[in-house]
């Protein structure tokens, strides 16, 4: 396996600790897909734990880099017909921001997870109260703001909104799982 370089160690310890939260929360499961895989360290950490680890990636040089380190990654735009079986485990990090249609994938998403299998969404949301968000617009690059990348987010989310967004594809009617201060994780009903 490639060495990790120095400027990517703290995104495999946040892999890592994605991995144990997922590894705690899912017994049993033995497929997962990352969409939107970067280098595909959460990958490279659900492999080396016995799952089957498929990761979907754009930029051709982050997949590059993982397959010469022996990562399954695919060059490719995520749809359904990529793979032949269903997931246990689909994970969603930092994506759908940058989609102007991120219910199309969330959609696709849903439909390459087994009946049972869980789905872990994590986007950069809205602040509250509103007089909280409103300084943000004027202020675009202050820390904290959810526009720091607006030119590559063009979808902002809110906690409603992305609850809703679950609801009209019938995974937040199950209990959710887990809710962070910007991810959810939702079970597909059986």
């Amino acid at each position: 396996m490639q060495p990790l370089v120095p400027g990517l160690l703290a995104h495999y310890r946040r892999s890592a600790s994605l991995w144990a939260f997922w590894h705690r929360m899912r017994q049993g499961a033995r497929r997962l897909l990352d969409i939107g895989a970067g280098i595909g360290a959460l990958v490279q950490q659900a492999a080396a734990a016995g799952l089957h680890a498929e990761g979907v990636e754009l930029n051709p040089y982050a997949v590059e880099w993982a397959r010469s380190a022996g990562i399954e990654l695919h060059c490719s735009p995520f749809h359904r017909g990529l793979f032949e079986e269903p997931f246990d485990i689909v994970i969603c990090n930092q994506v759908l921001e940058h989609l102007e249609n991120p219910r199309e994938l969330f959609a696709e998403a849903i439909a390459v997870i087994r009946p049972g299998g869980v789905l872990f969404v994590s986007v950069p949301f809205l602040p509250s109260p509103p007089t909280v968000a409103m300084r943000y617009p004027l202020s675009p690059d202050e820390p904290g703001s959810p526009f720091f990348d607006n030119d590559a987010h063009v979808t902002h989310f809110s906690h409603r909104g992305m609850l809703a967004m679950a609801r009209d594809f019938g995974v937040a009617e199950n209990p959710l799982l887990w809710r962070g201060a910007t991810a959810y994780v939702f079970r597909v009903p059986s």
